[in-house]
């Protein structure tokens, strides 16, 4: 082992003090002797009234004679320090004098020893701790995870949360062709009065009223069983308007670059089949649509029950027939792709498919598109209200406050979970199956 002559290195880890001060004189006296051959010799001022202390450089011999008194406090310095200390003595001037160190020489060598052994066995250590590391990782290699293992594994950051009250439901109490919105508003408001006197502890979310009707929502279904028995039996009710519970959307989702070599319509039993959370379930899983694609995969979007989509939540990925696949939740929002109108009509039966409203500047028909966002929706409804700056965004995009209440109204009446309802009225669908409108479409939460 080599180790460099340094006259200069530094002491800094010494345990007992007289130790350090003794090794920093070594290094002063040292470096006295190689510049002026002068053991013993007094600084004095050139002035008499210079009232300066004077510096006293101590020979090797004095400070050496310190570590002989105690040589065990050499075990508490470190390796370099052992060796300066050896190196001290060997350069004493007085070699006749070098005997009366030997025990020094001897403690700081076998210090050295002890703490080069204690390296050495560290160094093994970490020899083994590596080769041990290496040979894992092969048999993990040599022995991957099983298949239905990793199928099972799911993950407490890539769940689908979803900002909605997941029990919330709804009881609609919608007018009769010709009944007037105010009388609909005060029957119901006379039901829910006499209701309460009853059943004091009915809890109620809101009250939405509009042209056609009430909604009412409600947070459990125990709740909504008691409103519902109670307006069936209210005449009154009854003759000017229809009572009943919708049938909440069933979730959406898309499954993230599906290889073409699995075929579209096999994918509702290939996932049921293959992924255990979804087994028996192929029924209530529905193929919508696909992305059209010229690379080798494509994103495929599926209906999914409630029970589905709960499954699913907390998974990080789902299994095909040939791989692992990110699946994600989204929101789709009915929109004519011509005229940007929402639930109005479908896209195929617009009045203005000849002459389409421009996505990006909000003019019609032919024209020098200026790529200056300027959605169409919000001119119309803020009309003069609207400053320019909260114009500039495209109709079927989330920045445009109107997309957002759809959004948020899809979400609020989309069942996440399972819930039981105690009667049903099938909604219009959500979607409008077509090959292709990502522009009707919002990412609630990615995976991955």
């Amino acid at each position: 082992m080599f180790i460099e002559n340094n006259d200069n290195w530094p002491i800094s880890d010494f345990v007992d003090p007289e130790i350090a001060k003794v090794s920093s004189l070594l290094k002063t006296t040292n470096c006295g002797i190689r510049k002026n051959n002068n053991t013993n010799k007094t600084v004095a001022s050139d002035s008499e009234s210079d009232s300066r202390p004077v510096k006293i450089i101590k020979s090797t011999d004095e400070i050496m004679d310190q570590i002989i008194d105690d040589p065990d406090k050499i075990y508490d310095l470190n390796f370099v320090e052992s060796f300066d200390i050896i190196h001290k003595c060997c350069n004493l001037q007085d070699k006749r004098s070098l005997a009366k160190y030997s025990d020094v020489i001897e403690t700081a060598a076998e210090n050295m020893k002890l703490l080069y052994n204690e390296l050495l066995s560290k160094v093994e250590n970490y020899d083994v701790e590596t080769k041990n590391i290496l040979i894992e990782i092969k048999n993990k290699l040599n022995s991957p995870t099983p298949y239905n293992v990793v199928a099972a594994k799911q993950s407490m950051h890539s769940s689908i949360n979803v900002k909605t009250k997941s029990s919330e439901l709804a009881l609609f109490i919608k007018a009769k062709p010709g009944v007037a919105n105010c009388d609909i508003n005060s029957k119901v408001n006379q039901t829910l009065s006499d209701v309460r006197k009853n059943k004091p502890h009915l809890k109620i979310n809101k009250i939405i009223r509009n042209a056609k009707g009430n909604i009412i929502k409600i947070p459990n279904t125990n709740d909504l069983d008691t409103l519902i028995d109670y307006f069936k039996k209210q005449d009154q009710i009854n003759q000017i308007a229809d009572v009943y519970v919708p049938k909440p959307l069933d979730p959406t989702i898309v499954l993230k670059k599906v290889s073409k070599f699995t075929r579209q319509e096999d994918i509702p039993n290939v996932l049921a089949n293959v992924n255990e959370q979804l087994k028996d379930m192929q029924s209530e899983i529905k193929v919508l649509f696909e992305y059209r694609s010229n690379l080798h995969f494509r994103d495929i979007v599926l209906r999914v029950s409630p029970k589905v989509f709960d499954s699913i939540s907390n998974l990080d990925y789902l299994y095909t027939d040939l791989e692992a696949i990110h699946f994600q939740h989204r929101v789709f929002v009915r929109q004519c792709k011509y005229c940007f109108q929402f639930n109005s009509h479908k896209s195929t039966d617009c009045p203005r498919k000849n002459i389409p409203i421009c996505a990006d500047c909000g003019m019609e028909g032919a024209h020098q598109c200026s790529k200056v966002n300027k959605c169409a929706n919000c001119v119309n409804f803020f009309k003069n209200n609207a400053q320019q700056s909260l114009l500039c965004h495209r109709p079927n995009h989330e920045a445009c406050p109107l997309y957002k209440k759809q959004i948020e109204r899809v979400i609020q009446i989309t069942a996440f979970k399972p819930v039981n309802v105690p009667a049903s009225h099938s909604l219009t669908t959500m979607i409008e199956v077509a090959t292709n409108q990502p522009s009707s479409s919002v990412n609630n939460v990615l995976q991955n």
